[in-house]
């Protein structure tokens, strides 16, 4: 089963996708769950730092916007807001986003114009449209090469 911040994470990734200003970029960051202590070392060897803002968004004539999702009830471990205070000294906005409304927010507050709103988007799905399948006979019926 996947992580609800993954799923958070992949609705957001759409949403900003559909909402940002034409010509914007949007990023999304995984620094956690790894499976052994020797991923997240060969992470750190790259410099895949942890408690990195999940999302980043480039929009023209704003500085670089960094989210932190939480799902549920999570909360900012103080790492977490340790490094949403520097990137904030760094002229960077950054914030922490439980909903999508969050994100419309706080973008909409810093003046971010949106293309789309969450009340106005209805599938927010990422899914790939279905592939047509064969229908499959039963072995008996194939047609003879010979027919």
């Amino acid at each position: 089963m996947r992580h609800p911040e993954w799923q958070f994470q992949k609705t957001a990734y759409v949403f900003l996708s559909k909402s940002l200003p034409p010509g914007s970029e949007n990023q999304s960051n995984d620094t956690s769950h790894h499976a052994s202590r020797a991923a997240r070392m060969g992470d750190s060897a790259r410099g895949i730092k942890a408690a990195w803002p999940d999302m980043v968004c480039v929009v023209a004539g704003f500085p670089e916007i960094y989210i932190e999702l939480k799902a549920g009830r999570g909360d900012t471990s103080d790492s977490q807001e340790s490094r949403g205070a520097r990137l904030q000294a760094l002229g960077r906005h950054w914030f922490v986003a439980w909903t999508l409304e969050d994100i419309e927010r706080e973008l909409t507050r810093i003046g971010v114009p949106l293309a789309a709103r969450t009340g106005t988007l209805i599938d927010l799905s990422h899914k790939p449209k279905a592939k047509k399948t064969a229908v499959r006979r039963p072995l008996g019926d194939k047609p003879s090469r010979r027919a």
